[in-house]
């Protein structure tokens, strides 16, 4: 057997099971934003400018059938939004968040958020921004969907 014509002198069937065996499915991860509309926090928290800013957030990975991505890709897609709405918080003006709280008559931000989270013992600098940051992603969830790659 030469090494030029090494295929051609095994027989077909065992061909196609080492191709079928080697053969690794690749998909395509992408995530979409969308507004969850049966949440009582969006009219009251997210104002259009907002909404537009979170809305465009989209991302797209390749991962393998049996990658942590693809196994996990709702958790990550959740985690990738929460990010992108405490990015967003963060830049916002002090002013602008303590007048929409106010305005849906949230005065003590501390007291709201450890009454929400009785459980959390992280150490938070800004308990408006976190507050606000929560009630913003209550208002929207990630749709993932997923496309195999043909090659």
């Amino acid at each position: 057997m030469t090494r030029l014509n090494y295929l051609e002198e095994i027989p077909e069937d065992v061909v196609d099971i080492i191709i079928n065996f080697v053969k690794i499915n690749d998909y395509d991860i992408y995530a979409k934003t969308e507004r969850n509309y049966f949440t009582w926090s969006v009219n009251n928290f997210i104002d259009d400018r907002l909404h537009k800013n979170i809305s465009n957030f989209t991302y797209a990975i390749k991962a393998g059938e049996n990658s942590k991505e693809f196994i996990e890709r709702d958790n990550i897609a959740k985690y990738k939004l929460k990010i992108h709405i405490d990015k967003i918080v963060k830049n916002m003006r002090f002013s602008k968040i303590k007048k929409i709280l106010r305005n849906n008559s949230i005065y003590n931000a501390k007291d709201v958020y450890e009454h929400n989270n009785p459980t959390c013992k992280k150490n938070i600098k800004c308990y408006e921004r976190e507050l606000f940051s929560q009630y913003v992603l209550s208002g929207y969830y990630m749709f993932t969907y997923v496309k195999k790659i043909e090659y």
